[in-house]
């Protein structure tokens, strides 16, 4: 419903965010080629806008949805992309023991190019 209503009312992130939370649940409740689809079609609809921050607020379950679904199902390369970013932000934690990676890796594609 709230998927639906922000995307008849033009609010495309808000709808890309309500696909992706969508699309965690159904791998949180083992439902997971459902859970493929839907994260597929996610990163589609995302990819143009660049709305990276709505995968990577979503933390570790995403990257590991994102990650299982690109061996099962073919994504977007914005599903590489989102991983890159995923894994540059996991290095630095696992290497400095910091619990949040510098500015620079939480801004999207799009906000470092501005």
């Amino acid at each position: 419903m709230v998927r639906a209503d922000a995307e008849q009312n033009g609010r495309v992130f808000m709808g890309i965010e309500a696909r992706a939370i969508q699309s965690l649940a159904l791998f949180k409740a083992e439902r997971k080629s459902e859970a493929f689809g839907a994260i597929a079609a996610c990163l589609r609809r995302a990819e143009r806008p660049g709305a990276t921050r709505v995968f990577l607020d979503e933390g570790i379950d995403m990257f590991q949805l994102i990650r299982q679904a690109r061996s099962q199902t073919a994504l977007p390369d914005f599903g590489g992309i989102i991983l890159d970013i995923f894994e540059q932000e996991l290095g630095f934690l696992q290497n400095n023991g910091d619990e949040s990676p510098p500015a620079y890796l939480r801004l999207s594609p799009r906000e470092l190019e501005v």
